[in-house]
């Protein structure tokens, strides 16, 4: 019995902190296609690419969210890596990006999104964090986007 006890009176300290949305589903929908709308204003600039289709990998942590048919004038796909998944027919423009949700801090959501071209062969990382603006009741890109982990071209 005073182990129950012990149990319960420390089980807050286990769970305080750990990481997850802290937003209702809604909220993240909305913070998935801003991220999305970034990446694609953000890479058309900074690689300059022409593509009508962007893929997004539905990953084991990608929440269960409905994303928008089009995105940024992009049609927007969600590969789920399953057999029989309909492939890509124009592999030359073919971009696919794995969103991982690093971490929610109040009002901000950290994101990073994994870039694969042709072959599924990474390309590079990108970092955006978007802060909740409750007055607009939308995200915002609170900093820069930032570019690393640039992976060698094959």
């Amino acid at each position: 019995m005073l182990r129950l006890l012990i149990l319960i009176s420390i089980f807050p300290f286990f769970v305080f902190g750990q990481e997850g949305s802290g937003f209702p589903k809604d909220q993240q929908t909305k913070a998935y296609c801003q991220v999305i709308a970034e990446y694609i204003k953000v890479i058309g600039k900074e690689d300059q690419l022409s593509f009508d289709t962007l893929y997004i990998g539905k990953h084991p942590d990608f929440p269960e969210i409905k994303l928008p048919a089009i995105i940024q004038g992009k049609k927007i796909i969600l590969l789920t890596y399953h057999k029989g998944d309909k492939e890509p027919q124009n592999k030359s423009s073919f971009i696919l990006i794995n969103i991982i949700e690093k971490k929610v801090i109040n009002e901000e959501m950290n994101f990073m999104l994994v870039t694969f071209h042709q072959d599924y062969h990474p390309q590079h990382n990108s970092f955006f964090d978007l802060k909740y603006d409750p007055a607009k009741k939308e995200f915002v890109l609170n900093k820069d986007v930032r570019f690393d982990h640039q992976y060698i071209k094959k």
